[in-house]
């Protein structure tokens, strides 16, 4: 998993720094999959261990730092993705804004480790929706279609296209 993940529970609860050592000892309930599933398993095992939600007064960025103390990046992702979320909003008539913002709202999402993706809606086909199943509820945003049809490449050839627009970037 790259970075080993310590969890600063110093001067909580003892059930807090129980829960803080199996993180470390990876001995969770729950399966982990990713380093950005293993923050949301945290989180929900932190969240579950606490009595009153307001004692959750400081965010569990403090409890989740590497060793040198650095915010972990599911924290930095999250941050991130309650910022871009809220511009969407503030650009909602702004499309050329607003679309840039929703696939970066994706990406951010998934880094988060929340189900995101494109579905077809049956309705307005040639609209595409990007959606985002956030923690409570799902959101969602019709898009453009890309504007040129697919051109026949494979994948050999779609890698082929990759490398030299690479190399012509970096020379």
């Amino acid at each position: 998993m790259g970075d080993r993940v310590v969890i600063n529970a110093e001067g909580r609860s003892p059930q807090i720094q129980e829960l803080a050592r199996d993180f470390e000892f990876g001995h969770l309930p729950t399966p982990v999959h990713s380093v950005a599933h293993m923050y949301r398993v945290f989180a929900a095992e932190l969240i579950d261990s606490i009595p009153d939600d307001r004692a959750l007064a400081g965010p569990l960025d403090r409890l989740l730092t590497s060793r040198d103390g650095a915010v972990g990046p599911a924290v930095i992702a999250q941050r991130e993705l309650v910022r871009v979320l809220a511009q969407i909003e503030e650009h909602d008539q702004n499309y050329d804004v607003r679309y840039r913002l929703v696939w970066q709202a994706a990406g951010l999402a998934r880094d988060v480790g929340y189900d995101a993706g494109i579905r077809i809606d049956p309705n307005e086909p040639e609209w595409p929706v990007v959606y985002i199943e956030l923690p409570d509820a799902q959101v969602s945003w019709h898009m453009p279609q890309h504007p040129v049809a697919w051109d026949g490449h494979d994948t050999e050839e779609k890698y082929r296209r990759v490398r030299a627009f690479v190399q012509a970037a970096t020379s």
